[in-house]
């Protein structure tokens, strides 16, 4: 990569950075996009498959802190399950009609959970497990992994705990994501080199992301996951249906 370019994406790639540090989630959705204007779509995918792995140096400590291992756990064990099926499901239909659905489906339930409706009581550990299952289904097929965060968020759990308990899940969804992307070829020299140069600017922001977010409230930080989790979900449905 070299520094015209490099100082075209710095901008971009420490936003993406810091929304992924606050939220939990969304640096990808920020990176493919203008990635692909330097480097191609699939070699956008795979550099930014790296450089988000990368992040979990600044918010995995704190997150293991503040995370629930056993919603983790149980939400890993189901998705274990069920990967399989989701790679048959992508061999098997149209990834475009699939990834509607589930853009369509988190996008309902987020602005429905925007608009104030909360369960009483947390998900018990079967019914992560069972959470578990359909986000291995859709990470299989479309290497989306944010389907679990609206039923994080249904329950009656802080905002901060949620957002650290996804955190782990995050590391786990990039970690097939990654394997999915070996496989299909697309890591080569030339992904790893431009991953490397991006990843220091990543990994602070990310860092300077995860102080903030300590700063704020419960309910805002419950606010923004969700409004960036629509705001993903509106684009993704967008990009797909074209």
């Amino acid at each position: 990569m070299g520094l015209i370019d490099l100082l075209g994406v710095a901008p971009v790639v420490f936003f993406a950075g810091f929304v992924r540090g606050v939220t939990g989630f969304g640096g990808p959705l920020i990176l493919v996009p203008t990635l692909s204007f330097f480097f191609g779509p699939l070699s956008a995918i795979a550099i930014s498959a790296l450089v988000d792995l990368s992040c979990n140096v600044s918010l995995l400590r704190d997150a293991l802190r503040r995370g629930s291992l056993a919603t983790f756990g149980c939400l890993a064990g189901g998705a274990l399950l069920t990967i399989p099926l989701g790679g048959y499901v992508m061999l098997s239909f149209d990834a475009r009609v699939v990834a509607r659905i589930v853009y369509a489906m988190v996008g309902t339930f987020t602005a429905i959970l925007l608009m104030g409706w909360q369960l009483r009581r947390r998900l018990s550990m079967g019914q992560f497990v069972g959470v578990g299952a359909l986000a291995g289904v859709v990470l299989g097929a479309t290497s989306f992994g944010a389907t679990v965060l609206p039923f994080l968020y249904s329950g009656d759990e802080s905002a901060v705990r949620n957002r650290a308990t996804f955190i782990l899940w995050a590391l786990f969804s990039a970690l097939v994501g990654l394997c999915i992307v070996l496989a299909g070829g697309r890591v080569g020299t030339r992904e790893l080199w431009h991953a490397a140069a991006l990843m220091p600017i990543y990994i602070l922001a990310s860092a300077t992301g995860n102080r903030f977010v300590h700063r704020i409230d419960d309910r805002l930080l419950r606010t923004i996951v969700l409004s960036v989790l629509l705001l993903t979900a509106i684009v993704g449905l967008a990009v797909n249906s074209r």
